[in-house]
Order: C-alpha cells, then structure tokens, then sequence
C-alpha cells in the first residue's frame, strides 16, 4: 500500500519534472525570439536551425514567407 503512494509520487514528481523543463524550453525560445530586431527575417532554415527556433509560424519575429515552401504559415517545418 505504501509502496503504490511512493511510486504514485514518483511518477508524479517526474511528470512535473518534464513539464517545468518544457515551459523552461518554451520561455527560452520566446527569449530568443524577442530579442531579434524588428522585422528582422531569417535567410534560410539553417539559421532558424542553428538557433534551435524552428519551426517558425506567421507572425513570430524571423519569419519569413521564403522559407514556407508549402505557404502553410508554418516555416522550417521538420523534415519528413
């Protein structure tokens, strides 16, 4: 009986250990993107890449229609 309530707490302190780690990733990458210049775009997926931004949606600073080959508003897409 005691045993189900540690493992219970276990796996609950480590499903709030990888959410906090996201929300870290995420204030980070909105960090990032704050940061960038006004109207500054990205001149290829590369670079979106090698900042660990990608992918980029319409409307987020360094987007630009040019790296959107499918015009779906998300750019630097994973590859398949």
């Amino acid at each position: 009986m005691i045993a189900d309530y540690i493992i219970g707490a276990v796996i609950l302190g480590g499903a709030a250990g990888l959410a906090l780690n996201a929300w870290d990733g995420h204030q980070a990458r909105k960090a990032k993107l704050a940061a960038l210049p006004t109207g500054y775009q990205f001149p290829g997926c590369d670079a979106v890449r090698a900042q660990g931004l990608d992918p980029l949606r319409r409307g987020e600073p360094g987007y630009g229609e040019h790296m959107d080959g499918d015009g779906d508003g998300i750019a630097c897409e994973p590859y398949p």
